[in-house]
């Protein structure tokens, strides 16, 4: 597998707080870099302020090791227009991947202006149907601007084309262009099977584990709902979030506290997993949403170290091969007997082989080069 990647490439996104798009944009750049290729990541918006947490105050020695340059543009559509075609303009970008509806556009114009060749690949992070009408009209019509759209699952797709094919004014702002499917992908150094901050045992059978920002289509009130299951009490329970949960926590009964380990504010590098771990990802996109995408980048993650997840039923057509190697599994979050049925029952441990198989299905190359190879 040869990935096209030319001397230099610019990346775009909207902000660079916390979430999965922004995970993925740095794990694109730290592999680029370690190809020994020159990646430069635009953000479209100020540099967030001291107290709030970023993958940027996380892994500086990451970002510092592999030499990636972040550049934000704070201001208004006409001021980042300016710095962005002034950025193409001295500089020898062969190639940009827009993470960013608005700053495909950006790159758009200033390569007609410039008339640079410069190739443009625009990633959608969103399912279409969880948009309001007037904001997804102007996706599909901002969706023109590119030489190359993807979207990052099957779900997403098919949600794209759904609304594209039941209305004929969309299909005349969009141009009626293809979107394909791009799947998400994890820098695999940064997931190592050893090393972080270890966890200390206090003789559970096992631990339920979350890991997510707390918002509510995250699903973290159904994961406690599940973790506080009588049949259930022997689990310890693991959350990794970027804020404090202290809101969700002291609702809860004393003797269920004294089972939940907090960690605030760090990345998955620097947690240790335990072989006898179980990932919950109780995603709700709510009544809005025709489709359903179960595995986030932490469902990924998970699966790099071999930890199995729980999804949301429905959601893993996209990974299908990680539904076969058991380190997927779907489940009804409306039944939350069947859900602890599921746990009770006991998750496999994968075999090494299993893990090495699908640590080179989700490695970021492959993501990259769906991109790259893309026409």
């Amino acid at each position: 597998m040869e990935i096209m990647i030319t001397t230099n490439t610019l990346i775009i996104y909207d902000n660079f707080l916390i979430g999965g798009i922004q995970r993925l944009i740095l794990d694109q750049c730290y592999e680029i870099s370690r190809l020994g290729k020159k990646c430069e990541l635009v953000i479209l918006s100020s540099q967030p302020s001291k107290d709030i947490p970023t993958f940027e105050k996380r892994e500086q020695n990451l970002i510092h090791q592999y030499e990636v340059k972040i550049t934000y543009i704070p201001g208004s559509r006409f001021k980042q227009f300016t710095q962005i075609y002034s950025l193409i303009k001295r500089n020898s970008h062969n190639q940009v991947f827009a993470h960013s509806l608005r700053g495909g556009i950006l790159v758009w114009i200033s390569r007609f202006i410039l008339r640079r060749n410069l190739r443009i690949s625009t990633i959608f992070h969103q399912l279409p149907s969880l948009s309001a009408p007037k904001q997804r009209r102007r996706r599909y019509f901002y969706s023109r601007f590119t030489d190359n759209l993807l979207i990052f699952s099957e779900s997403a797709r098919k949600d794209w084309n759904y609304h594209l094919e039941r209305s004929n004014v969309t299909k005349l702002i969009s141009g009626s262009k293809q979107v394909k499917t791009c799947r998400n992908g994890v820098f695999l150094p940064r997931v190592s099977l050893v090393g972080g901050n270890l966890l200390q045992s206090f003789g559970f059978s096992g631990r339920l584990v979350f890991i997510g920002r707390l918002k509510a289509w995250k699903g973290l009130d159904t994961f406690l709902e599940v973790a506080k299951r009588e049949e259930l009490k022997s689990f310890q329970i693991l959350i990794v979030t970027p804020s404090d949960p202290i809101d969700f926590i002291s609702k809860l009964d004393l003797n269920f506290q004294k089972r939940v380990t907090c960690i605030v504010g760090k990345s998955i590098s620097e947690v240790v997993f335990k072989p006898d771990d179980i990932h919950l990802y109780p995603a709700n996109y709510g009544p809005e949403s025709l489709f359903t995408e179960g595995v986030s980048i932490n469902v990924l993650e998970m699966a790099c170290l071999g930890i199995p997840s729980l999804i949301t039923k429905g959601g893993s057509e996209t990974w299908p091969e990680l539904v076969r190697l058991g380190l997927v599994v779907e489940v009804d979050w409306s039944n939350l007997d069947s859900v602890v049925n599921v746990i009770e029952s006991g998750m496999k441990l994968p075999e090494n082989s299993d893990i090495d198989l699908a640590r080179q299905l989700i490695d970021v190359k492959n993501n990259i080069f769906q991109i790259t190879n893309s026409n």
